[in-house]
């Protein structure tokens, strides 16, 4: 059998040992999902409250209730990939132990999870409009909270007492998710006071039932770059909710991301096409009157002054 040795052109020509750009990881393992079939929107219901019963010691009062419901419809949106291969190229990769397939998903996954963490914490206006976390969530805007700065001795608990508050002032217990910008994990990271032998997040998580905490990037979307976080007027973000399939989730008619691999070359072009594909929107209860009060945020996060 005959060998076949790479030319120098060859292996440029494949970047046998890509580097693959850095991007900081996306974690939505916090959001509940539900697979939900095909259509253009999703409907959801809310049961409307209604009064309390009648209290009486032989049982003879009794208060007539007639529910109502409030409906809601939300968009889907489908995020889409497609990946052409050269016949030859993908031969010459094979060859170098490169698997040109392989690293283009790897890429092309990373894109997604960050789209979708975007549109569940954003929303989208562009395509669809489709409401996000900070759309139908309550900007904390404590005084108290505000005025500490983060990276102080203590500053993060100044945070989570007002979040944790006003969770429960709203009737939501916990436990609760944190969803925080990167340049937060210092603070979270350091001793909560001079003489602790805790961190911000041990005692965070210990006290105030935050039962996870999630990191993302946040910032203005660049070419190529998206950020699942907005930009802050300051220096840092933070959303507090308590993650559940009666508060939200999101709904996807794909199993998460689907791939289709090739199987067919296309002898006109000569190249083998790959997709990828997720579908689904964001469901939040309440977002029909704008209000999710079991999600709360914080956009003016102050490092130090």
């Amino acid at each position: 059998m005959a060998s076949y040795r790479l030319t120098t052109a060859d292996t440029n020509l494949i970047l046998s040992d890509p580097r693959i750009y850095a991007e900081l990881p996306t974690d939505l393992s916090f959001c509940p999902t539900q697979q939900i079939p095909d259509a253009f929107d999703v409907l959801d219901y809310e049961l409307n409250k209604f009064e309390a019963p009648a209290g009486s010691q032989y049982g003879q009062f009794a208060v007539g209730v007639q529910t109502s419901k409030k409906e809601t419809t939300r968009p889907i949106m489908s995020f889409r990939y497609k990946f052409e291969f050269n016949k030859s190229e993908l031969a010459i990769a094979r060859r170098n132990n490169y698997d040109m397939i392989v690293a283009n998903l790897n890429v092309g996954m990373q894109h997604m999870n960050r789209q979708i963490a975007q549109l569940l914490i954003q929303g989208n206006v562009e395509q669809e409009t489709i409401l996000g976390m900070i759309d139908v969530g309550e900007d904390m805007n404590d005084a108290t909270a505000i005025a500490a700065d983060w990276e102080d001795a203590g500053g993060p608990i100044v945070y989570a007492n007002a979040s944790m508050a006003e969770l429960l002032a709203n009737e939501y217990p916990p436990p609760y998710h944190w969803i925080l910008s990167w340049n937060l994990l210092p603070g979270m990271s350091a001793l909560h006071n001079g003489a602790a032998d805790l961190s911000s997040a041990q005692l965070i998580m210990k006290n105030y039932g935050v039962s996870g905490v999630s990191y993302m990037a946040l910032g203005a979307d660049v070419p190529l770059t998206t950020y699942p976080m907005p930009a802050s007027g300051d220096d840092g973000y933070f959303i507090s909710c308590a993650p559940s399939p009666s508060n939200f989730y999101l709904a996807q008619v794909t199993n998460g991301v689907e791939i289709t691999l090739p199987q067919e070359l296309d002898r006109d072009t000569n190249t083998y096409t790959a997709y990828m594909e997720w579908r689904g929107t964001p469901v939040f209860r309440g977002a029909a009157s704008g209000t999710g009060l079991y999600i709360t945020y914080e956009n003016s996060v102050d490092l130090q002054t």
